[in-house]
């Protein structure tokens, strides 16, 4: 269960940071 929670905190985390890069490159 607590797999799963990282598992689902790391998806969300590396959808904000590409976000955040694809952002910053559009700049």
């Amino acid at each position: 269960m607590i797999d799963q929670c990282l598992k689902s905190w790391y998806i969300i985390i590396c959808r904000k940071a590409s976000h955040t890069a694809e952002r910053f490159r559009n700049q």
